[in-house]
């Protein structure tokens, strides 16, 4: 399964602000990461850059707006500013679902995996499935628009939880907006997939779940 990893990777962009070294002390590093952090839209951002961005468009493809993934982990959002630029908020924007405009555009899925968060999307996408997620993870459904859950009509949904209390409210509010237009809702908990033999690991999560392959 590991291999199917490495097509992934080609598309996350790093910016790096520093290089840490070996010899430098864990006292040293704090110094100098006050030192490099940067204003980023706002922002101070970690030594350790942007990560990865998403980019969550309406139906019709349309950019609504970005979350990006900073190094140690952190999240900021952003939205165009119809100028070239962009707004570091998402005051005002339309909230919807991750890979919108692939949900619809699949006009018959047999299962589609409702995940918590983007680097879970990512993972199930590794295995060959269609997944999405709600901005801000758990916390990002009750401010996300209801509507875009129509591309979800008739499908089979299958909500992947992280293990912990928020995933346990984003379970249930999920499937409480779902009822009445999925096919049916179905839910895995991960702690009970299974891990290779011999491997002890705590698992929160699906990407989790994944890396101990």
């Amino acid at each position: 399964m590991r291999n199917l990893e490495a097509g992934t990777k080609a598309s996350i962009q790093t910016i790096s602000f520093y290089a840490l070294s070996d010899e430098r002390t864990r006292k040293e590093d704090a110094e100098k990461e006050k030192k490099h952090r940067v204003v980023f839209g706002g922002y101070a951002v970690p030594p350790g850059g942007v990560v990865t961005t998403y980019p969550y468009r309406d139906e019709a493809g349309e950019l609504l707006f970005e979350v990006l993934r900073l190094v140690p982990k952190e999240f900021r959002q952003r939205r165009p500013n119809g100028k070239g630029g962009w707004t570091w908020d998402l005051e005002g924007t339309r909230r919807v679902l991750y890979r919108l405009p692939e949900l619809r555009a699949a006009s018959r899925v047999l299962t589609v995996y409702l995940v918590e968060g983007e680097k879970d999307v990512a993972t199930i996408e590794i295995l060959g499935r269609l997944a999405t997620t709600a901005p801000q993870g758990a916390q990002g459904w009750a401010k996300m628009d209801k509507a875009c859950l129509e591309v979800l009509r008739g499908q089979r949904v299958v909500i992947v939880p992280d293990a912990d209390q928020p995933g346990v409210e984003y379970l249930r509010s999920a499937a409480a907006d779902l009822v009445g237009i999925a096919e049916s809702v179905l839910v895995i908990d991960v702690r009970t997939l299974p891990t290779p033999p011999g491997v002890a690991a705590v698992v929160k999560d699906i990407s989790d779940w994944y890396s101990t392959w």
